[in-house]
Parts: C-alpha cells; sequence; structure tokens
C-alpha cells in the first residue's frame, strides 16, 4: 500500500496532531512512513502543512498532482493547496460550502461546537473520512479505524480526558457525514 497524504490549515488546528496519528497507524501496522510538518516556521494563525507519506517513497514532500487525499482544516486555503491532488485523488475540506467534483465538505468546526469542543475538528475531519459519503466516492484510507483509534491510545495516554475526547469525537464524526 502506498499513499500520499496532505494536511493543510493554519496554526492551532491540530494539524501536526493528526500528522503523528497518522505516522503512529503506519507504523503499528508495519508500514514504511515519511513525514514533513512545517510546524517549526509556523505560529498560531499563519499556513501550515504536513506531508504523510505511507509505503516505499524516497522524499517526504508530495509533489504537485500526486497527493491521494487532502485534509483542507481551513476553507480558505483550499485554492492554495488543491493543485497538489491527483487526479484519482480526494479533498476533504472543514467547509459549509459544497463543492463539486472530488471534493467532500463537511462543517467539521460547527460538529465540534455542537459537541463543546471546538478545538477538535482535526479529529472530526479524522473520523469523517471513513464515511459512508465518502466510501461511496470511493475515499480508501490506508488503514481502519481502528487502527487510527490505536494510535491515539498510544499517542493520548498520558491525557486520559483528552483521549476520550478524542475518540468520541471520531467515532461519531463519520457518522455525521
Amino acid at each position: 500500500m502506498k499513499q500520499q497524504i496532505l494536511i493543510c490549515g493554519v496554526g492551532g488546528q491540530g494539524i501536526v496532531l493528526m500528522s503523528r496519528l497518522l505516522g503512529e497507524t503506519a507504523l503499528l501496522l508495519d508500514l514504511f512512513i515519511l513525514s514533513s510538518e512545517t510546524h517549526g516556521m509556523a505560529q498560531r494563525g499563519g499556513i501550515v502543512t504536513a506531508h504523510v507519506k505511507v509505503g516505499g517513497f524516497a522524499s517526504p514532500l508530495i509533489s504537485v498532482g500526486y497527493a491521494d487525499i487532502i485534509f483542507i482544516l481551513k476553507d480558505e486555503t483550499l485554492a492554495q493547496f488543491r493543485h497538489f491532488l491527483h487526479p484519482n485523488g480526494f479533498i476533504i475540506v472543514n467547509s459549509k460550502k459544497q463543492y463539486e467534483g472530488r471534493i467532500i465538505s463537511f462543517d467539521a468546526d460547527g460538529f465540534v461546537r455542537s459537541l463543546d469542543n471546538p478545538m477538535a475538528a482535526n479529529i472530526a475531519m479524522l473520523g469523517a473520512i471513513f464515511s459512508k459519503r465518502a466510501m461511496a466516492m470511493g475515499v480508501n484510507l490506508f488503514c481502519t479505524m481502528h487502527e487510527i483509534e490505536r494510535a491515539m491510545i498510544n499517542i493520548l495516554a498520558s491525557k486520559i480526558d483528552l483521549l476520550e475526547k478524542s475518540i468520541n469525537i471520531f467515532r461519531k464524526s463519520y457518522m455525521e457525514l
């Protein structure tokens, strides 16, 4: 299995955590993983990207036109990063707006606010990739929901409250879309 995943948004949205969760999941599955993040140059509100490559790749950066899945956590960054999408790839965007083509809209911000956890849109977006709507469009992440939950347990084990909330949001979000 080879897959290239781009995560885009702004500082403070949990892009680095999403990247860590996907990386940990790949490691749990004994898959080769490369990742690169811009968090060192970003600040809260600045553009942040994470490139995650699962499988036998030589470079951690995703080239234009090669991303299989793009997570857009801030709607305003869609235009800036959509050109990274492979012709057969999919974008899931945190937005109330509806888009055509291979773009799935999910108001993750509104969803997590309704659950009194406004900082968890990243976890909701990760769960939404497993939704019936995403699956019907042909989206196929390299792992299962259960495998991501195992990675959450490994990464967030010392933060039990955060872990419980994250798993709850993750499970509810795939049913929401």
